[in-house]
């Protein structure tokens, strides 16, 4: 039976960065740097391609995609609050 963090590979992996070749840690804190020196409209994140952490991808998500997850959280958690409220 496999452990949990076996278990957790196949979520971690995905079929667009299949070819990508891993990176080490260090490599890939240099090309996430680079890129969010040079790209300032998108965050760039360091992602784990394997349960043990021993090789890293750099992911690069837009701002706007970000904020608006993080707003519709708080729309949500304020709906949450609100109707809670209302039912008092």
């Amino acid at each position: 039976m496999p452990s949990l963090m076996e278990s957790t590979d196949y979520d971690v992996f995905e079929y667009k960065h299949f070819d990508e070749q891993g990176l080490a840690l260090e490599e890939a804190v240099k090309k996430a740097s680079q890129l969010r020196s040079s790209d300032a409209t998108h965050f760039h994140r360091i992602i784990p391609t394997d349960s043990d952490m021993t090789s890293f991808r750099v992911e690069s998500v837009s701002r706007d995609s970000v904020y608006s997850e993080l707003l519709n959280r708080w729309a949500e958690l304020l709906n949450r609050f609100v109707t809670k409220a209302a039912k008092r």
